[in-house]
Parts: structure tokens; sequence; C-alpha cells
């Protein structure tokens, strides 16, 4: 039951995603963890010694996750840069080149160290089973906010289709009206020149008859 709450609220929360602008995009990215953390914590059913100890854990896990993930998106930036500012016939360089595999391994290194580090503190906390379950539930999570944000999507794009049609038939309205409009000037003028023919026929029958 509290699983399928943690499910509604994010199901709210993705549903509000869009509204986010790229300033707050940390902010989301910590409400998003906090929710998987809930989640996670529900599916596990651990003692209350467990839980305290694997929280801890968690956002211990999750600092170094985060400031890893900022030192990559640094150093990135910084090979980013360097290869934006290169004249459009210049080529990287070997040695440019090297350095930036070197570091792409060098992170994928710290990465791996960091899970192992984590990986046997976690064992030590709840137990290899528990862990599992843990790694289980992690995974049950990206499936569910995948499928949502999936959803999310498809109610984007129906209502802007829905919103595409409707113009379309304001569209057409507009156009019926218009023409509709078009032909009442057209009759309006047709009438008045008969009127006026059939004044002048008048008035050519009246001229004869006086002859």
């Amino acid at each position: 039951m509290k699983k399928l709450k943690t499910l509604s609220v994010l199901c709210f929360l993705i549903a509000g995603l869009q509204s986010f602008g790229q300033e707050e995009s940390e902010s989301k990215r910590e409400i998003l963890e906090s929710m998987k953390q809930e989640y996670i914590m529900e599916s596990l059913e651990l003692t209350e010694k467990q839980s305290a100890d694997f929280e801890g854990l968690l956002k211990k896990h999750e600092e170094e996750k985060t400031a890893l993930r900022k030192e990559l998106e640094e150093k990135h930036k910084v090979f980013t840069e360097k290869k934006k500012n290169m004249k459009a016939d210049e080529e990287l360089s070997e040695a440019d080149a090297k350095m930036f595999l070197e570091h792409k391994l060098s992170m994928q290194e710290k990465k791996i160290a960091l899970e192992r580090k984590y990986m046997d503190q976690y064992v030590a906390a709840i137990g290899a089973k528990k862990v599992i379950e843990y790694r289980k539930a992690e995974e049950e999570f990206k499936k569910e906010l995948l499928h949502m944000l999936k959803d999310d999507q498809r109610e984007h794009h129906m209502r802007m289709r829905m919103k595409q049609m409707r113009e379309e038939r304001m569209s057409r309205k507009h156009q019926m009206h218009d023409h509709r409009m078009m032909r009442e000037k057209q009759m309006r003028e047709r009438k008045e020149i008969m009127k006026e023919q059939m004044k002048e026929r008048k008035e050519q029958s009246k001229e004869q008859k006086e002859d």
C-alpha cells in the first residue's frame, strides 16, 4: 500500500517535471533520488537498525556519486570547450584524443571502485540477499519511472494533437464563415444590380408608352 502511495506521488511529480527550468535540474534530481530511496526502503522491509544503517549508507553513496558525476561533467566540459574552440580545418591532436580516452577509462574505474566500496558496506549492514533485493527494487523503480515518463509523453503528444485538431477545426470554421460572408456579399451586390436593371427597364417601358 505504501509503495502504491509512493508511485502515486511519483506520478504527480512527473506530471510537473516539464515546468522545471534548467537551473532547477539539480533540485529535480534530488527529489527523484528521495522518491527512489523511499520506494526501495518500502520494498526491502528492513528492521529499524538495518533501515537506519542502510539509509545512512545510501545517503553517503549518493553524495559520492554526485561528486563523481560533477567531476566527470567538469572535465567533459573542458574537453568540449576545447573542441568547440578549434578551427574548422583543425583536427584533434593524438595527445588530446589519448588524454580523453584515459580520462574516460579513469572515470569508469572510479565508478566501479565506488560501487565495490559501498557494495561491501551494504552486505555488512543488511546481508547479501537484501542487497540483491535492493538492486531489484532499484531496477523496478527505474522501469516505473520510464513507463510513467513515456505515458506522460504520450499524453503530451495527444494533448498537442488535440490542440492541433481544434486549431484546424477553428481554421476551417473561419474559412467557412469567410466564404459564407463573401457569398452573402455577392448576393447582395447581385440583388442591387438586378434592382437597378429592373428600375431601368421600368423607366424605359414608361418612356415608350409616353411616346
